[in-house]
């Protein structure tokens, strides 16, 4: 599974990164419906957007770098 990144060349890598991550995720957990793959996508979406610091942002989580 690959999500569909309408991106800049500079930002492919962070795309294939964060694609990568659910693949993962997708291959290593069973979900008992769909609701629980949907509810399990939005935590992680937000644990990335808010508590994972990305090197590419300089150590900082994508939510700390769009309030500056």
């Amino acid at each position: 599974m690959s999500l569909v990144c309408d991106v800049k060349l500079a930002e492919r890598g962070t795309c294939r990164a964060v694609n990568g991550r659910i693949e993962d995720m997708l291959q290593s957990h069973h979900f008992n419906s769909r609701e629980d793959l949907e509810q399990t996508l939005m935590r992680y979406v937000h644990l990335y957007n808010t508590q994972i610091p990305q090197s590419a942002l300089k150590a900082r989580t994508p939510v700390l770098e769009m309030k500056e």
